[in-house]
């Protein structure tokens, strides 16, 4: 009797697995049909079509009615250069690499990190290096509109503030 049941468990357990293989490749079946073949490639091509479209676009457009530019469009101007002291233009540009030694930036108010660089390119050096920019600085600190006068001023301040005097 132990025969007879296995066997029908083995012919009830084969026959709902060929059921389900068939149920399966029928709903692919009707996927494929209803999609398409190329439905998700169609889909990808289209968004990344669009996508370069947008990045296309010009940064700005020119309005020829005379309409003001929408609010969020219009850019807040930058103080003026003469109007910040050195202490300004070292809290605005200097100060968030020089606060902290970001990619090895002499950190201002440490003596011994401006004293090698002072002793190997004297003073008129690190002012054409804070003109030109060094490294990942960028040149003026990141505001083109800064003078020459104001740059040396702004290293004179910040040397100071570790400590070096500087004539």
């Amino acid at each position: 009797m132990s025969q007879d049941q296995d066997r029908t468990f083995i012919v009830t357990f084969v026959g709902v697995i060929a059921v389900l293989v068939v149920v399966t490749i029928i709903l692919i079946a009707l996927a494929v049909m209803t999609r398409g073949p190329g439905h998700i490639a169609e889909e990808r091509e289209t968004i990344e079509y669009q996508r370069a479209e947008r990045n296309l676009q010009p940064p700005g457009a020119v309005r020829l009615t005379g309409e003001p530019m929408p609010e969020l469009a219009v850019a807040e101007p930058e103080p003026a250069a003469a109007d910040l002291t050195p202490q300004d233009i070292n809290q605005n540009y200097c100060m968030s690499c020089h606060a902290t030694g970001v990619m090895n930036a002499p950190v201002t108010g440490t003596e011994g990190d401006w004293t090698a660089r002072l002793g190997e390119r004297g003073f008129d050096g690190l002012v054409q290096n804070a003109i030109d920019g060094i490294g990942a600085m960028p040149p003026r600190g990141g505001n083109p509109r800064l003078s020459d006068d104001e740059i040396r001023e702004t290293v004179r301040y910040m040397l100071e503030e570790s400590g070096i005097s500087v004539n």
